[in-house]
């Protein structure tokens, strides 16, 4: 039997909101980043440990969704600061667990997948939630600009933007009590290890285009039959190229985020869902099309919103 996946919850934990000439001292670099086509004005900045934001979502997450830490299967983080090296610290996970009373669950790391970490782990949830192995799968996104991440990417290119500090959790389960959206179809993955050894931006945007088309016909939906569409926050004009590819007309991108947090890596859709969400953006039985990319992988799906009365279960 294969159980209906719902997704919602969705909370967000950021750092202070600072001017981009805080963390970037080019004057030049700054106005450029300001400037209409990308939209940067400030940054989430968090100067203490990033795990206490990761620890904030999860809490907010769990209230958000009225769900006792014993109810969620497992926990995926999803990390760019955790990759194949054993980096991810026990300590920390075990007090975690403790604290948030989440020793019962399974955690998994899902790993080496940058910025479009957040449709792996749906994929991977919405995997073990659809075939009833698991009824609720709590899954984290959590990145600081610290270490071997950066504040400023791709200076001197077309591709400059901005990063914030910021965690954001959600719930993917198989019943719709507590949270907000039904998964219209599949989570939608594609990868291209060819693009390491040998980046191409015609490539690239092939592959997107492709994976947007797999994701319409796997929701059975065509472009019209989006309200919403939520995607990283790189820049205005990024997002523009997003929207022409998956066949929308840009007032239908959600952006704000661009102007305040900035990129926050692989929180940037749950950032955005959250905020779609909580300012009314969404009427029940609306659509909103998902999507994120990474190094070389990119991921989306189609969620639809839900009445808030509704609850079904597997």
């Amino acid at each position: 039997m294969t159980c209906e996946v719902y997704v919602g919850a969705a909370h967000y934990a950021a750092g202070t909101l600072l001017p981009i000439e805080h963390g970037i001292p080019d004057p030049a670099i700054c106005a450029s980043l300001r400037a209409g086509n990308h939209g940067a004005n400030t940054y989430a900045h968090h100067a203490s440990d990033i795990l206490e934001l990761a620890e904030a979502a999860m809490r907010a997450c769990l209230a958000g969704a009225a769900l006792r830490p014993g109810q969620i299967d497992a926990v995926f983080l999803v990390s760019s600061a955790l990759d194949a090296r054993n980096n991810l610290d026990p300590a920390w996970l075990g007090d975690l667990n403790e604290r948030l009373e989440l020793d019962q669950a399974v955690h998994y790391h899902i790993g080496i997948t940058g910025c479009g970490g957040f449709h792996w782990a749906a994929r991977l949830a919405a995997g073990l939630v659809g075939a009833g192995s698991c009824s609720r799968i709590l899954v984290v996104c959590f990145d600081q600009a610290a270490g071997p991440l950066q504040r400023l990417y791709g200076e001197g290119t077309s591709f400059t933007y901005v990063t914030g500090d910021a965690a954001a959790a959600c719930v993917i389960g198989n019943s719709a009590e507590g949270l907000d959206y039904r998964l219209l179809g599949q989570v939608v993955n594609l990868y291209d290890g060819k693009q390491i050894a040998r980046p191409s931006i015609d490539s690239e945007i092939e592959t997107i285009s492709r994976l947007f088309q797999k994701t319409y016909e796997q929701a059975g939906l065509s472009p019209r039959d989006i309200d919403a569409f939520i995607t990283n926050n790189y820049s205005l004009d990024i997002s523009r190229l997003y929207c022409q590819l998956a066949g929308l007309p840009f007032a239908k991108a959600w952006t704000s985020t661009i102007a305040t947090h900035a990129h926050c890596f692989s929180a940037d859709n749950l950032i955005n869902l959250s905020q779609l969400t909580a300012a009314g953006g969404m009427k029940d039985g609306d659509t909103a099309l998902l999507f994120s990319t990474g190094p070389i992988q990119w991921g989306a799906c189609v969620l639809q919103k839900l009445p808030r009365s509704t609850e079904r279960a597997c």
